[in-house]
């Protein structure tokens, strides 16, 4: 391999790891661990039961 080929193939080998890097974060921070809290009521407040 020439230098400018092994320049390339390292060049296109840290695009890659970058690439990778940034969307496993973006990955991460997805999760299901939300939660929904509240209090239902009608149109005069009174609470609704479940």
């Amino acid at each position: 391999m020439t230098k400018l080929q092994t320049f390339a193939c390292r060049a296109m080998l840290f695009v890659v790891a970058a690439v990778l890097v940034v969307c496993t974060g973006r990955a991460w921070g997805q999760n299901d661990t939300g939660s929904i809290s509240g209090t239902v009521t009608d149109p005069s407040g009174a609470c609704i039961h479940s």
